[in-house]
């Protein structure tokens, strides 16, 4: 290939790049750790994401690319929990649902928590204490 071919070549690349399909998935809000989960009717996402004081928003989308805020994991944090809330999941067990979670407890030890609810958008109850806490 000669020089100006492979310059042809990186130019094309590049142009394909930017002009390449950018999902904003949840438009300005910020969405890290997704775990998505689909009920046979739709997709729902939760994301490590918190305001207002509610805790770990729920997401619903029928084709994986347009997402509306549906509702919360928690509308106020667990009794247990104080901070560094992340990486929650939402499981289908049987006709119920459950989400796993990360967070700090007063000792400062991450944990494991999980909650409960009848519908994937929310609100879960809580366990009331950790599953499991890390030793250090």
């Amino acid at each position: 290939m000669n020089p100006h071919s492979f310059i042809l070549l990186i130019i094309a690349i590049l142009a394909v790049d930017i002009r390449a399909y950018k999902n904003p998935v949840q438009g300005s809000r910020d969405s890290p750790d997704p775990g998505v989960v689909y009920d046979g009717q739709f997709y729902y996402s939760v994301t490590t994401e918190g305001w207002d004081g509610h805790y770990f928003p729920v997401w619903r989308s029928k084709d994986l690319f347009n997402f509306t805020h549906e509702g919360w994991v928690f509308m106020k944090k667990p009794s247990w929990a104080v901070s560094d809330f992340w990486a929650p999941e939402i499981h289908i067990i049987g006709h119920s649902y459950a989400v796993y979670y990360t967070a700090r407890d007063s000792s400062g030890h991450l944990c494991i928590g999980v909650g409960y609810s009848d519908k994937p958008t929310g609100p879960f109850i809580d366990k009331g204490a950790p599953l499991l806490r890390n030793a250090t």
